[in-house]
């Protein structure tokens, strides 16, 4: 009786450890929950900050008369001038802050070009002409933060099945899915939906080299 009753407290012990062992991971997961959130939240911010620094941002490619050690006035007389002659919009050296190449320059390669307005509403008036630009392979978009740019690029190849169409505005990230054959209206990405396009595969390329096929003669 005495070898049962000393069995019977060492079981209830063992549950009552058994209960604080339980109570103890669960407290370590909702700890864990509370730093992947914080650094989630940290994360975003840090995010945003950077988008919101690049408010009055353009990037253009194709602008030519790339040289090596181009300075940022004649990159600025560039794009005004181009963007004038194709498009009709005049722009003045007090519009823009700074305008510069992107890159390591190479000869025969036209490096694409950061602008930074003075105001934001010169850059709003700028976009409605990126469709004429366009005509002379010059091509407007907004300058992204690094994370912004990367999961742009990741909704619109990692998934091409089910995304029709993806494009930023105002720093934010839009997408339009295919719903049943039809499209489904403009999404919003969320912040927290980045982490699942990031993740993502990358569609594997074909690499193989090209076959040239000969006529016999």
């Amino acid at each position: 009786m005495d070898q049962a009753k000393e069995i019977k407290n060492l079981q209830k012990e063992l549950t009552k450890k058994d209960t604080t062992i339980e109570n103890l991971n669960e407290e370590s997961k909702r700890l864990e929950n509370c730093v992947r959130s914080d650094e989630d939240y940290v994360d975003k911010v840090t995010n945003d900050l950077e988008q919101y620094g690049r408010r009055n941002n353009i990037r253009i490619s194709g602008i030519h008369g790339d040289a090596n050690r181009q300075t940022s006035e004649t990159t600025t007389t560039l794009v005004i001038n181009t963007i004038k002659e194709k498009t009709g919009l005049e722009l003045n050296v007090n519009d823009i802050d700074v305008a510069h190449r992107l890159g390591k320059y190479r000869q025969c390669k036209q490096r694409p070009v950061i602008v930074t307005f003075v105001r934001r509403q010169t850059k709003i008036q700028a976009f409605p002409h990126a469709k004429q630009l366009r005509q002379s392979a010059i091509y407007i978009n907004e300058d992204l933060s690094k994370t912004n740019q990367e999961v742009l690029s990741s909704v619109r190849l990692k998934d091409r099945n089910s995304v029709k169409k993806a494009w930023s505005h105002e720093g934010k990230i839009y997408v339009i899915y295919k719903q049943n054959g039809q499209e489904d209206g403009p999404n919003e990405l969320q912040y927290k939906q980045y982490h699942y396009w990031l993740n993502l595969p990358w569609p594997v390329r074909n690499t193989a080299p090209a076959t040239r096929l000969t006529e016999a003669r």
